[in-house]
């Protein structure tokens, strides 16, 4: 990133702030576009995540759901080696949605069976994109949004993007114990429907929540891909800050 020559700042309002980044988003719809996919994918995927232990020690051990986080952490730190080794990709808006296209898939299989091995493969696997997915966005929002006003965009983007989790998280467990548990018991209202494909009985609806979650994910992948804003971001916003 080339030198940039700071300017002391005035003093200003935190809603001022906020509502200067909210007006340099919606100039950009491109951005915007992004941010909102980012948003709904972590919505989705906070409340798959916490679901994670409950789901193996459903049928498993805690034990094994250890095993499983610890060999999918092994895939993060893959992941995270390659990008630094090789860079993320020429055409980053391709990877990030490609990305969160392949991670919707991945945790909607997770949730399809009772076994540690498909788990652990999805997961891990789903551990390892994410470092790609994550250094590619960054890399976009890094090399269109302007240097002197990335602090203020940036921090909006953030919240915008990250307050979404601690709903999900929030409501995972009371939706996963008090409406899907019920539904997919051996006598549950979606015992002969969903239970007859991924079946029934404890941890049953957590696996489905997983499936609803990955579908989701997917969904906004298309819909991402469906902009022409947000599929050609990089071609039509210049780079600003310079791009190594």
């Amino acid at each position: 990133f080339p030198r940039y020559e700071r300017t002391a700042p005035e003093k200003v309002e935190v809603l001022d702030d906020l509502r200067f980044a909210w007006h340099y988003l919606r100039q950009r719809r491109g951005l915007l576009g992004l941010l909102w996919i980012y948003a709904g994918v972590n919505f989705l995927l906070s409340a798959t995540a916490v679901l994670q232990i409950p789901l193996i020690i459903s049928f498993s051990t805690e034990t094994a759901a250890g095993v499983v986080l610890s060999i999918a952490g092994v895939g993060a730190v893959a992941g995270s080696l390659l990008v630094s080794a090789l860079g993320t990709p020429k055409r980053l808006i391709r990877a990030v949605l490609l990305g969160i296209l392949a991670v919707g898939v991945l945790t909607a299989l997770t949730g399809v069976r009772e076994s540690l091995l498909l788990i652990a493969v999805c997961t891990t696997l789903d551990f390892f994109l994410s470092p790609i997915i994550n250094s590619s966005s960054q890399v976009v929002w890094q090399t269109k949004v302007a240097e002197g006003v990335q602090g203020r965009v940036f921090a909006l983007r953030y919240m915008i993007a990250r307050i979404v989790s601690p709903l999900a998280i929030l409501i995972a467990g009371p939706v996963a114990d008090g409406v899907f548990g019920p539904l997919l018991e051996t006598n549950g209202g979606l015992a002969t429907s969903v239970g007859s494909m991924i079946g029934t009985g404890p941890g049953r609806g957590i696996g489905f929540i997983f499936i609803l979650g990955g579908i989701g994910t997917v969904a906004l992948a298309i819909a991402g891909w469906s902009m022409p804003r947000v599929r050609n971001l990089e071609t039509e916003l210049p780079d600003l800050a310079g791009r190594p």
